[in-house]
């Protein structure tokens, strides 16, 4: 009973997981630049027996995280 209970409070998503190869065709980078980052750890990502797969909202976020700007607004 109480696996039942526990399993009814895990969200799932819906979205599919992405690939080594998806993400660096979303960040037009190289796939081993690709799996540095998910090896670092700079990218999250979900093991499933020895694949590596990254949700997209973990790639949002990282993407988010890392934007940089240069423009001065004058402070």
């Amino acid at each position: 009973m109480e696996n039942s209970q526990q399993s009814s409070n895990v969200k799932v998503n819906p979205e599919p997981l992405l690939t080594a190869a998806d993400v660096s065709f979303r960040l037009h980078l190289s796939r081993s630049c690709t799996y540095d980052l998910m090896s670092s750890g700079a990218l999250p990502t979900v093991r499933i027996g020895r694949s590596r797969r990254v949700r997209s909202e973990d790639l949002e976020a990282f993407i988010k995280h890392n934007i940089f700007s240069t423009f001065d607004f004058g402070e």
